[in-house]
Formats: C-alpha cells, sequence, structure tokens
C-alpha cells in the first residue's frame, strides 16, 4: 500500500472513530428520551445537524492544522513515508475529503431524522 493510501485510510479511521462517539453520544439522548418519540426525534435531528455542521467546518480548516496534531499521524505511528514538505499538505487533503464525506452522510441522517420529526408532529396533530 502506498503512502498517500495510507494516510487516506487512516484519516478515514479517525474520522469515524470521532463519529462513532457523536452517534452514540446522540443515540444515548434519544434513548433517554424514548418516553416521548417526537422529543426524542427531533433532538436527534437538531443533534445530527450540529454533528454535520462541525464536520464541515472541521473540513475547512483540516488543511491548514499542523499534521503534526492531527489523530493521522498518531495512528501512522509518526511515519507518514513522504517528505515533510508533502506532509501537510497530504494529510490536511486527506482529512477534508473524509470529514466533508463523514458530513455529507451526517446530513442525510439528519435529513431522515427531520422527515420522522415531521411525519411525527402531523401524526400528534392530525390524531
Amino acid at each position: 500500500m502506498d503512502s498517500l493510501e495510507r494516510i487516506r485510510k487512516a484519516a478515514d479511521e479517525s474520522v469515524a472513530r470521532a463519529c462513532g462517539f457523536a452517534v452514540l453520544g446522540i443515540g444515548s439522548v434519544m434513548a433517554a428520551l424514548s418516553f416521548d418519540a417526537l422529543l426524542a426525534a427531533k433532538s436527534g435531528a437538531i443533534l445530527t445537524s450540529l454533528m454535520a455542521a462541525v464536520l464541515h467546518a472541521r473540513a475547512e480548516q483540516a488543511p491548514k492544522r499542523p499534521f503534526k496534531t492531527t489523530e493521522v499521524y498518531a495512528i501512522l505511528d509518526r511515519k507518514l513515508g513522504v517528505p515533510a514538505s508533502h506532509a501537510q499538505r497530504l494529510v490536511g487533503n486527506a482529512l477534508q475529503d473524509s470529514y466533508r464525506r463523514h458530513g455529507t452522510l451526517a446530513l442525510w441522517g439528519a435529513g431522515a431524522l427531520w422527515a420522522v420529526t415531521v411525519a411525527l408532529t402531523l401524526v400528534r396533530l392530525l390524531g
């Protein structure tokens, strides 16, 4: 596996892990509010929308963040396999792509939760 592919894989692992913890937290909030399905869905929609916004904001910052302070650098045991002069650009771009991809997935999830919120609101109003 070449260095660029290793960096991309590490970036994806790093962002996916962070998203997993965020989804665990969002799911816990929703479970705690499960006594009211509308409140649980609305909370999940708001929190997932916030997660998507944070991921897209992080994507904008990724190319400027020093690569030696990233989890990608730690995952790869501080051995990127590329000259330091290229490492900043490669790590920053890999993280930016991963943040954007996961942010887009979070937007889809938020959209689904907003749709559930609308449906439950209609059921309450019409029921």
